[in-house]
């Protein structure tokens, strides 16, 4: 089994009123994709590379740490401990450490925009793919 994760923003200024999550090319998100397999984290749009030497999702992680001021200086800032808190919340589906995260509707990494009310805010999406079919995917916005 493979796992990717995508961390987004969408522009305060979008206009399109479908969000793709994975299509890093688009004007209306800043996002960067993350492939984790074989002890490591490749970045699959970026140039993000490490080695996981411990679990990756728990608070504090040093590879949480990595990511997040990866993507800082790029447009998107997110705590590692907030990172933590939206994968946590898309793996387990629950939990009370992730009170700014909320798991949206979507389907294909597609996020409905309607009304343009997401514009603004950062979004995670996790999934992951056996034998090159993707098994189980979510979505979460941040709200706060």
């Amino acid at each position: 089994m493979v796992e990717f994760i995508t961390i987004g923003k969408i522009r305060e200024n979008s206009k399109s009123l479908i969000i793709y999550c994975g299509d890093y090319a688009s004007d209306d998100t800043i996002e960067f994709s993350f492939c984790i397999k074989n002890n490591k984290i490749i970045g699959i749009d970026n140039e993000f590379s490490c080695d996981i030497a411990e679990e990756i999702f728990k608070p504090n992680s040093s590879v949480l740490a990595k990511l997040s001021n990866y993507i800082k200086p790029l447009g998107i800032e997110l705590s590692t401990n907030s990172i933590y808190n939206g994968v946590n919340l898309l793996i387990h589906k629950k939990d009370s450490f992730s009170q700014k995260w909320r798991i949206i509707d979507s389907e294909g990494g597609e996020i409905q925009n309607e009304k343009f009310q997401f514009n603004g805010m950062t979004y995670l999406r996790r999934s992951v793919e056996k034998s090159e079919e993707i098994i189980e995917e979510s979505i979460c916005i941040k709200w706060i």
